[in-house]
């Protein structure tokens, strides 16, 4: 009974379900991204304990999505590198992980180190024929690329990522999004206008109403910026549903288009608080790069006045930057320590747990011997009784041989048949003759079982002596 409570308190207990992850899915699906990160967390330390690498992977990848929606940048890239450790100590594909390593890089503005990643990625993608996959790291590496300013070898990486896509691919509005930001940049207006339009009318099914509308207020903004209308109809409905969450990328999108569209209008003073917040947002993300791409773009088509009222100007934007990067190869060097740490405890708990592992296993070994060592002892128990019994049997027999029945059957056999010739037909006398017939098949049957006994036995000492006379036959 104890063998088997010890089974019991070790099984795994990832055999139950795993219901942790799945809620953690669905939150993160509703943008409800700390309780996503919560949901995960409630089950880490058992998931760890478990020591399955493709589970331990996908919470910690899920963990570095939801942190990455928040803008904790420094916890995404701590869980990365965890994952990124796991995939690679355990040969799963890296592919995923390498790709959000290369974009939160790419939004601290360490864009060479993003490419560097995003091509890894994409290479391991592009070996598993993974088309879907491959084209978000093509288009992750342009915008890498329109971030440090190379606009040719960005529009060169989107235009191969749009002609890997079809109809059915759902990151197609992304890319073509992201064409329409590279010709703004290029003062294309035009051919912004025109991708920005095709993005809209790619919209997958399951788009959630804040991607929607971050491109919708994009094609608006390019119309009124080109002379094309004076107004932002569903910038409204943008402001209204990001009020709530004041620190989002979305929030920080909604002011920067509030910004020019109030420039737009003559209304400097509020343009420029507009601006200031959403360079603020960019700025506490760490994502200093988009800070100074909005500024600059609010700098290019506001009033030339309204510059030394930035709180954010594009010198000392650029000058955060550099100090950005410092600070960033220190936070990098620690992060990796961190994250070390955390796999090597999370490598001590594993190995406790193929300790309980082997433990469980000799158990099992050690019941199964114990059982086997019953039976086979009671199966020699039998073995043996039978033997026994057969050889008292045989003794029994032996006796019987001198029986005073069988001599006296035999002697009244004998004298009937001289005294009465007819003796022969009668009953009596063919009951006494079965009598003696039937004894002597006994014996002769026993004997034969005893003499197997005898031979049995010298076998087993190694004494190979047979016979082939019964004592009867004589």
């Amino acid at each position: 009974m104890r063998y088997i409570i010890a089974l019991i308190i070790l099984l795994p207990v990832h055999l139950l379900s795993r219901d942790c992850l799945d809620d953690a899915w669905k939150y993160y699906n509703k943008q409800e991204y700390n309780k996503a990160i919560n949901s995960i967390n409630s089950c880490l330390d058992q998931i760890i304990a478990d020591a399955d690498p493709e589970e331990m992977d996908y919470a910690f990848r899920g963990l570095t999505s939801n942190f990455t929606k928040l803008g904790i940048i420094d916890s995404a890239l701590k869980n990365t590198l965890i994952a990124l450790s796991i995939e690679e100590k355990h040969d799963l594909n890296s592919a995923i992980s390498l790709n959000e390593l290369g974009t939160i890089y790419s939004s601290m503005g360490l864009n060479h180190q993003a490419i560097y990643y995003l091509k890894k990625a994409y290479n391991i993608n592009t070996a598993n024929d993974n088309s879907k996959s491959s084209i978000k790291n093509l288009n992750n590496i342009s915008i890498a690329f329109l971030n440090l300013g190379m606009l040719d070898s960005a529009e060169s990486y989107l235009e191969k990522s749009l002609s890997s896509a079809n109809e059915n691919t759902a990151s197609k509005h992304n890319i073509l999004n992201n064409l329409s930001l590279l010709y703004f940049t290029k003062s294309n207006l035009d051919k912004a206008i025109k991708y920005s339009f095709q993005a809209i009318n790619n919209f997958p099914e399951n788009i959630n109403i804040h991607d929607s509308l971050l491109i919708i207020t994009n094609y608006e903004l390019i119309l009124m910026l080109n002379g094309e209308s004076n107004t932002m109809n569903s910038l409204k409905l943008y402001e209204s549903l990001e009020s709530s969450n004041d620190n989002s990328i979305y929030s920080a999108d909604v002011n920067y288009k509030l910004s020019l569209l109030e420039a737009k209008l003559g209304n400097t003073k509020q343009s420029i608080v507009y601006l200031n917040h959403a360079v603020k947002i960019y700025v506490s993300m760490g994502d200093i790069i988009r800070a100074k791409q909005i500024t600059n773009t609010f700098v290019k088509y506001a009033n030339d006045r309204v510059i030394n009222k930035l709180n954010y100007t594009q010198s000392k934007l650029t000058e955060m930057q550099l100090i950005a990067y410092s600070k960033q190869l220190e936070n990098d060097i620690n992060t990796k320590i961190i994250s070390d740490k955390y796999i090597s405890e999370m490598e001590n708990e594993m190995q406790y747990t193929r300790l309980s592992l082997y433990l469980s296993i000799s158990i099992i070994i050690s019941m199964l011997l114990t059982i086997g060592f019953v039976f086979y002892k009671i199966r020699s128990s039998n073995h043996i009784k039978r033997l026994v019994y057969a050889y008292n049997n045989y003794l029994d027999i032996i006796y019987q041989l001198d029986s005073k029945r069988l001599k006296t059957n035999l002697t009244k056999i004998n004298n009937y048949m001289v005294l009465d010739k007819s003796f022969q037909e009668k009953k009596y006398f063919t009951d006494l003759v079965s009598e003696v017939v039937d004894d002597t098949n006994k014996i002769r049957s026993t004997v034969k079982s005893g003499i197997d006994f005898q031979q049995k036995k010298r076998l087993n000492n190694g004494k190979h002596t047979t016979t082939n006379e019964l004592p009867m036959d004589r």
